[in-house]
């Protein structure tokens, strides 16, 4: 279902990539606090130049007899050079 999803909203976008990076992890028994920055560079349909953003997530994590599961995700958007609903650049 996710991926399905991924498939159908990236397919407009020339090319993206998604750098998770500084992962940090607070363990306390069958929880888990995860906080890590991530860098996204990307082409975004329509823009001649470039986009990129930054920021970081928090993750709220709890261990079931399943496996590790979210039970919360937070993104916080730290900045974006040249972001969606921004006059666009002229196409080259």
């Amino acid at each position: 279902m996710i991926a399905a999803f991924l498939e159908k909203v990236f397919t407009g976008f020339p090319w993206t990539q998604h750098y998770i990076t500084n992962v940090e992890i607070d363990l306390d028994g069958d929880t888990a606090s995860v906080r890590a920055s991530f860098y996204n560079p990307m082409q975004l349909p329509g823009f001649a130049e470039p986009s990129f953003c930054g920021g970081h997530y928090e993750h709220a994590m709890v261990r079931t007899a399943n496996g590790w599961k979210s039970r919360r995700l937070v993104e916080h958007d730290r900045w974006f050079l040249n972001p969606p609903g921004a006059p666009p650049s002229s196409v080259a």
